[in-house]
């Protein structure tokens, strides 16, 4: 075999001086890809740590200048990122001429500068004004990347970003904040998917309350858990939802929402809200529903019309529709509790000095048909006391305190014995997801 790389057989070749060119441009055109992919890379996860990331929360144009009537100079898509250098004092309206906002002065990942609008993209907040529900993720990296996949976010950085503008009303001189903000994940290159997490506006708001990043189908993907609370200013009460979102083919797919609210609007909290159980490849929702009583269970002349009954809903994760998915209709059962002391008496009325039909001891067990609050004194202020109309094992009916019993035959009843119990009677929504998978990416 000869030797190609010999001094001899150097001596001898005569090189094209056009070779050499191509070869030097070929070479400086691969490093100046790689240098820009590589310098890509540290501009968007640098611009985040700094606290100066802003990503297009749809496509838009690069303005030469802080006015729609300048020239556009580029345009970029959802989920580019830019870095901020600065922003107009004052808010200009938007194209309808309804909303008001600033404008942004940027530069994009391929270093051109100039200004987009306020209305879109999503401005990095301050650390400061990020909200507590944020902080076990914030400014952290995880791998949502997928074999098999094209996925470019197997190492993404998580922050919160915010669009900030005025309503314009009927009323003069009144502009009413508008306000929302944004989980967002932004990879390597510079591309984000974003999801709304707070907000505020004419209409009402809406609060982040938990996050978590969890792998729920056992894939080695971490996915997101959100649950979110909104209140509206034309509606009385609130409406609790919990949603997952995982990372596939470069975009955020919703794998799972639920409405954590009963149709009993007016129940006390353990009554009124779903309770979700997470589970490795499963799902279980948990809630109580008034229905009409059964023949055997309408005493009194129909002073109970209407019986609690609890309801379990199942959901698997379905692979190849990548989500979770219901497996059947809800399973219905009665509601059953136990006495918690002994010697505690059904009375006739919700009340402490109602007469009483039978005494009972522990661990009697009962049949709980619903339940009623009652406003007393104590020390002069009003106060919530709650009781159950039950029917005891003998077949008597009255009403119990809430507090002398214990739900059976429920996930969460450890969370309803808390609410009767408490003196207090608080209980937080965010505590009705409850996360039992093999590994917790949030805390680590």
């Amino acid at each position: 075999m000869k030797d190609f790389f010999t001094k001899t057989q150097y001596a001898t070749i005569n090189p094209s001086p056009l070779g050499f060119v191509c070869l030097h441009v070929f070479v400086i055109t691969i490093f100046s890809l790689f240098s820009l992919s590589n310098l890509s890379a540290t501009k968007a996860h640098n611009w985040v740590m700094q606290g100066k990331a802003v990503t297009a929360l749809s496509n838009l144009a690069l303005y030469s200048d802080s006015t729609f009537s300048s020239n556009s100079i580029g345009f970029y898509k959802e989920g580019d990122l830019f870095k901020q250098i600065g922003t107009t004092k004052g808010f200009h309206e938007d194209d309808s001429q309804k909303q008001l906002f600033r404008w942004y002065q940027v530069e994009a990942i391929d270093g051109k500068r100039g200004w987009v609008f306020g209305d879109g993209v999503a401005v990095m907040l301050a650390d400061l004004k990020v909200s507590e529900a944020m902080a076990s993720v914030y400014k952290r990296r995880f791998d949502f990347s997928r074999k098999g996949e094209e996925n470019g976010f197997g190492n993404a950085i998580i922050w919160v970003g915010s669009v900030y503008g005025h309503d314009i009303t009927n009323k003069r001189f009144v502009k009413p904040s508008y306000r929302e903000e944004y989980l967002v994940l932004t990879n390597e290159k510079g591309k984000s998917l974003i999801e709304i997490i707070n907000g505020n506006n004419l209409f009402g708001s809406t609060h982040l309350q938990k996050i978590e990043i969890e792998d729920t189908n056992e894939d080695e993907v971490p996915e997101i858990i959100l649950q979110k609370i909104s209140y509206s200013k034309k509606k009385y009460g609130n409406n609790l939802t919990a949603d997952i979102f995982a990372v596939r083919q470069n975009e955020l797919v919703k794998v799972f929402e639920c409405d954590m609210h009963t149709s009993n609007q007016k129940a006390v909290p353990p009554l009124r809200y779903k309770f979700i159980n997470i589970q490795p490849k499963k799902i279980k929702v948990e809630f109580f529903e008034p229905l009409p009583c059964p023949t055997d269970e309408l005493t009194n002349k129909g002073t109970t019309p209407n019986c609690l009954k609890h309801f379990t809903e199942t959901y698997f994760w379905n692979e190849d529709n990548f989500a979770f998915e219901a497996l059947n209709r809800p399973y219905r059962m009665p509601v059953k509790g136990v006495l918690k002391n002994d010697n505690v008496a059904l009375r006739k009325q919700p009340s402490t000095t109602s007469p009483t039909s039978v005494e009972m001891y522990r661990n009697n067990f009962l049949r709980i048909l619903h339940e009623k609050s009652v406003l007393i004194k104590v020390n002069g202020k009003p106060k919530q006391q709650h009781w159950f109309y039950v029917r005891e094992a003998g077949g008597q009916y009255g009403y119990l305190l809430a507090k002398e019993i214990d739900f059976l035959n429920i996930t969460h009843a450890h969370l309803i014995n808390q609410y009767f119990s408490a003196t207090s009677s608080v209980l937080e929504e965010r505590n009705f997801i409850k996360i039992q998978t093999a590994s917790s990416f949030s805390n680590k």
